[in-house]
């Protein structure tokens, strides 16, 4: 087979075993690229501290809105789970700063893209993500609830805030729409709000969430001091995290103070001790009593059998009565002699109880943990 035949029928391998393979790259099913007219496209947050929650339940933006008027408002933030802390104020209030209005369109249209986006929710949205190929969130923003300065700090915290993380020290607000799907072709742009919506276009778009109206958005100016009505939506917050410093949140002990953390105390002997020497004090206490009252009837019948018994010597009718009296006598005896027992080992036992060894606190200073004596 000559040189030049050989290489001719290497490319023709080449060429079918391309032809009979994968489909290229460029022929592969692509969604639709969505490039809306005269709208901005946003991109996936780069900072995971300026999360979207245009995905939060209406019940949950509520909350955060209402704790906002209250007070610069703390939260506990580990990345895909943020919690709003209701018993925990920061100091200040929030001041609104007008923007020119504006209309942001961020669409995901991957995994990746999500749980950078919308972290608290994208378990959640994972699956819709999956099935429609695309979530949109089509926002109008006219300015931003800032916090004042140097709130993020422990020191301007009160309350309940052991477990806060961060503040939320600015909230995006106008209106938006959280939807899922998008257009069928791309001959145009369109969305929630029918800005640059084609005649010809048909949407399979779903409405996930909304709030704030858009036609209230459009009285806005850059001179607004609050937004409009129908058009304060929050859209976004802000995070920072909270300065320990040196001063800790209210609850927890400050650089130095004492802990109260016990590391050894066997307190076990001195309440067993305790408890037996009190017990053997109250049946010697009672043993006593017994003895005294029946020494007492005893010493009666005793006088009363000396006068019919001359000499030590009782007639008959009397042998009941005698009787009597030595078993009163016994029990006299055994009262006397068990109580004085019982009450005197009671005694001991009290005082010979041990007491709990000296506890050994913990002290939290600025160069760590350090061991006290006993407290």
């Amino acid at each position: 087979m000559t040189t030049r035949r050989a290489l001719g029928l290497g490319i023709t391998i080449l060429t079918l075993s391309a032809c009979s393979g994968a489909p290229a790259e460029s022929t592969r099913a692509r969604a639709p690229e969505w490039t809306p007219r005269d709208q901005e496209k946003g991109h996936v947050a780069k900072s995971p501290l300026r999360p979207l929650i245009v995905e939060w339940p209406s019940p949950d933006r509520a909350a955060l809105e209402a704790q906002s008027k209250a007070g610069v408002v703390a939260v506990r933030f580990l990345g895909r789970e943020m919690e709003v802390l209701r018993q925990c104020h920061g100091k200040g209030a929030y001041g609104y700063v007008a923007v020119t209005p504006k209309q942001d369109v961020v669409s995901l249209t991957s995994r990746d893209e999500l749980y950078a986006t919308l972290p608290v929710h994208a378990v959640e949205l994972e699956a819709k993500l999956k099935s429609s190929g695309r979530l949109t969130a089509d926002m109008f923003i006219v300015g931003s609830w800032d916090a004042p300065e140097g709130s993020a700090t422990r020191a301007t915290l009160s309350g309940d805030c052991a477990r806060a993380t961060h503040v939320i020290t600015g909230i995006t607000a106008g209106a938006f729409a959280f939807t899922s799907g998008g257009a069928k072709d791309t001959s145009g742009g369109i969305g929630v709000f029918g800005v640059g919506a084609g005649a010809a276009r048909e949407s399979t778009e779903e409405v996930l969430s909304k709030d704030g109206d858009r036609d209230a958005c459009k009285r806005a100016t850059g001179a607004d001091s609050r937004p409009p009505d129908g058009c304060s939506a929050y859209l976004r917050v802000e995070l920072a995290p909270v300065d320990r410093g040196d001063e800790p949140l209210p609850g927890t002990p400050a650089a130095g103070q004492r802990v109260s953390v016990v590391i050894s105390q066997p307190t076990q002997p001195r309440a067993t001790g305790t408890a037996l020497g009190n017990t053997a004090i109250v049946l010697g206490s009672t043993g006593l009593a017994v003895g005294l009252s029946a020494g007492m009837t005893a010493w009666i019948m005793g006088a009363s059998l000396k006068k019919d018994c001359p000499d030590g010597v009782c007639p008959n009718e009397k042998e009941s009565s005698l009787k009597s009296y030595r078993t009163v006598a016994k029990v006299a005896t055994y009262g006397f002699v068990g109580g004085a027992i019982l009450l005197g080992g009671g005694i001991i036992l009290n005082a010979t109880a041990k007491d709990p060894e000296p506890r050994t606190a913990v002290r939290l200073g600025p160069a760590g943990l350090s061991m006290d004596g006993s407290f």
